[in-house]
């Protein structure tokens, strides 16, 4: 995330669908497209139960996963490892794209209920054996099936004790996309970041006054395949890198003291080097020990500043959540249904209103790589339902313009905006500018002023 004024003060926060489907972009050798292929243009051909509906929309989504990271206190080692895994995604809709199994809330412990736990999400192997790999699909694909027969039936019953006062489609249509975004994968070295976690960790003893400690390292690499029944997919590697340094003490008075630092980047590369890691931990180790003698504030009711990553935070957690299209499932068990109220986004009635002061504006540009020598991580060529990334101006002189959406449309927003990340809207690289010209000097300065006017 991203804060910017014309004074250049920056604070980086960070249905097309035939019999004969053809991907060629993908080589022919790769077992997990091949398998999604195969199994994606059997189920759409062959997938029904009895004389019920058949599937309208099919999709699976794999991301296998490399990790390594160590973690260490003191100058030892606490962990060291490398991870691999495989995950699938599986979504059948049943229905049509004006009413579907989706956007539905109900309380099953039946076989169908056991998946809806899982959200379509299983392991797969993590060899590329073709045949059981596909064997993993079918079963996943035949589990989703069911649950949406059940879901799709449950919720035309609860439809008709309810009124509706909009028609908002469950799915939007949007263009097919054949994309791959193949970017450079992080390096990873399991002996370099134990290396760097034992010569951070131990600057802790030269600190006595540090009862705990701990640092991590980690380097993941993610490599991501999609296909759906409407001839959309796409292929996408995406890194990342995160050190965090954790201490924690007591203050004179008994009262618990913790500090961190956390730096994330695509690689060893975006983050500082190791001498300046250095310089934060002992910083860090200095603030604390001042803290640990500070006195006790007096109860004060009144204006703040909200600088550097606090403002960045501030924002991300206080704002950026109602920037997102959240719908309100619907539901045939009371005890969902305050749940389901709740799950809306205030923000949803909001569009055309100001929401921020004149003065502001907040774009998401997930094709941005880098802002101002800063690498980003929240970039993306595409979002996890296919659609293709770009930017989106969310707000204007203050203005709430659109929310961050999925295929999944809600009233005012009836398009995706390529947000899709995971199980629903996420912003990425979240921009917020400002018109107003206040450097540092003046915004204390009115804060003052604010202050003096309380």
């Amino acid at each position: 995330m991203v804060f910017e004024n014309s004074l250049r003060k920056t604070l980086v926060f960070g249905a097309l669908f035939t019999s004969l489907l053809v991907w060629p972009l993908y080589a022919q050798d790769d077992v997990v497209m091949r398998a999604m292929q195969d199994e994606l243009a059997r189920s759409i051909e062959k997938l029904q139960l009895e004389e019920l509906e058949k599937p309208y929309f099919i999709s699976y989504r794999v991301r296998d996963t490399k990790s390594a990271g160590a973690s260490g206190t003191l100058g030892s080692l606490l962990s060291s490892e490398e991870r691999k895994a495989r995950q699938l995604v599986v979504e059948v809709r049943v229905g049509d794209y004006t009413l579907d199994n989706t956007n539905f809330l109900s309380l099953s412990m039946g076989r169908s209920g056991l998946a809806r736990m899982f959200g379509g999400r299983i392991s797969l192997p993590v060899e590329d054996d073709y045949k059981e790999i596909r064997r993993h699909i079918w079963l996943a694909t035949d589990a989703a099936y069911k649950m949406a027969l059940e879901d799709l039936s449950k919720k035309r019953a609860a439809l008709q004790n309810k009124t509706r006062t909009d028609e908002v489609p469950d799915f939007s249509k949007e263009q097919p996309t054949e994309i791959i975004d193949r970017r450079q994968s992080a390096g990873i070295d399991l002996a370099a970041a134990e290396e760097l976690v034992r010569d951070i960790s131990v600057l802790f003893k030269e600190m006595p006054h540090i009862f705990t400690s701990k640092v991590e390292f980690e380097v993941t690499n993610f490599h991501t395949q999609y296909v759906n029944s409407e001839g959309t997919s796409f292929e996408r590697n995406r890194s990342y890198t995160s050190f965090t340094v954790r201490a924690g003490t007591q203050a004179e008075d008994g009262m618990p003291l913790e500090d961190f630092i956390a730096l994330f980047g695509r690689s060893r590369h975006d983050l500082p080097e190791k001498q300046e890691l250095v310089n934060r931990v002992r910083e860090m180790g200095r603030r604390l020990a001042t803290l640990r003698k500070a006195p006790l504030v007096d109860l004060y009711n009144g204006p703040v500043l909200f600088e550097g990553q606090a403002a960045a935070e501030l924002f991300a957690q206080g704002f950026a959540p109602r920037l997102l299209a959240i719908r309100r499932p619907i539901t045939d068990d009371p005890r969902y249904q305050r749940f389901a109220e709740q799950a809306q986004n205030p923000f949803q009635d909001r569009l055309g209103a100001r929401v921020l002061p004149r003065f502001l504006h907040v774009i998401d540009d997930p094709t941005l790589t880098e802002y101002e020598d800063h690498a980003l991580v929240g970039g993306y060529g595409i979002d996890d339902d296919g659609v293709a990334a770009g930017e989106t101006r969310v707000v204007q002189r203050g203005i709430l313009k659109t929310l961050l959406s999925t295929r999944s449309p809600v009233p005012g927003v009836m398009q995706s905006t390529g947000n899709r990340r995971g199980s629903g809207p996420f912003p990425s690289n979240l921009i917020v500018r400002s018109t107003r010209e206040l450097n540092g000097g003046e915004l204390k300065q009115e804060l003052l002023t604010l202050m003096q006017d309380w």
